[in-house]
């Protein structure tokens, strides 16, 4: 996989929004499952639907919850500034006016508040401090977004390696810039190997390739120009060393 020979680490989103570096990851060595959660502002405030569209088109899906260890996570993040902000959850009714997760997880563990839900006239979900309420269309201001996307299939949920700076989103819609089409994964220059660091190997391999497109067992020409040359050796001299982490 090529290695752009610049990092881009995206820590912001469009205005208006809650930052990156306000997520709270559900570890798996905590028991969790590894996904990212944050509790989003929007102003104006959005529809439900409107917030599943656009948790969808910035790299997540407004949040599902699973099992009471997803609910106490999501409640952990469902508070911004001291305030509680009655969250929209990612779940709706049917045409059969029955519950189900947008990303169509089953429906199995449920957290209503008492006397809820209250009629099937209410659509959708949204987490109060006691549990939850279905409610209508009414725009809100706040949404719980999780991120599980792997797409680059290495294991690691996307979200975390974009916010740490090891995977490349340079539109910053925490989607992984390889995984809309762009050739380049992870943003750590001259690290042709995949070692995690850039060291003698990479300039063996950038030595070995010279001259050539450096399409051979690892892919050496770093600023996709053609041919390997001094530009692609002086990528892997500049970022000598640990890649980020």
């Amino acid at each position: 996989m090529k290695i752009l020979a610049t990092v881009v680490c995206v820590v912001g989103m469009l205005a208006g929004s809650a930052s990156a570096q306000d997520a709270v990851q559900w570890r798996v060595q905590d028991g969790g499952n590894g996904h990212w959660y944050r509790a989003v502002y929007a102003n104006p405030p959005r529809s439900p639907e409107a917030w599943f569209s656009w948790a969808a088109s910035n790299g997540g899906h407004v949040a599902t919850v699973t099992s009471a260890g997803e609910q106490a996570v999501i409640r952990s993040v469902g508070t911004q500034a001291g305030q509680w902000t009655n969250p929209v959850l990612g779940g709706r009714r049917n045409t059969s006016n029955v519950f189900q997760w947008i990303t169509g997880e089953p429906w199995g563990f449920t957290g209503w508040a008492p006397n809820e839900p209250s009629c099937t006239c209410e659509k959708y979900l949204m987490l109060y401090e006691n549990g939850w309420n279905d409610t209508n269309t009414t725009a809100r201001p706040w949404a719980i977004v999780e991120y599980s996307a792997d797409c680059n299939n290495d294991g690691i949920v996307d979200f975390g390696q974009i916010r740490s700076g090891l995977l490349i989103d340079a539109n910053g819609n925490f989607v992984a810039d390889c995984c809309e089409g762009a050739p380049r994964c992870f943003a750590c220059p001259g690290d042709i190997t995949g070692g995690g660091e850039v060291n003698g190997i990479d300039l063996a391999a950038v030595l070995g390739a010279w001259g050539t497109d450096g399409q051979g067992k690892f892919d050496c020409d770093i600023d996709d120009d053609g041919i390997v040359s001094g530009a692609d050796l002086a990528t892997v001299l500049s970022a000598w060393g640990p890649c980020p982490n």
